[in-house]
């Protein structure tokens, strides 16, 4: 991994993890479920984890 990768890597995950709470909530609104204390923070940490996880392989750390 090269020195621009790593710098990447924790801005990519995070711009990740923010766009995937903004589209995960919007989903829990449509359908009227809780987001907080319900299915939308365990579906915005799945939705993290997997697109974390798919990041990290694309830039082969994993």
């Amino acid at each position: 991994m090269s020195w621009i990768d790593a710098i990447m890597l924790p801005i990519v995950m995070t711009a990740w993890l923010f766009l995937s709470y903004d589209a995960v909530n919007r989903l829990c609104l449509k359908r009227g479920w809780p987001m907080r204390d319900g299915i939308g923070m365990v579906l915005w940490v799945t939705v993290g984890f997997a697109g974390g996880a798919y990041i990290m392989v694309l830039f082969n750390v994993i």
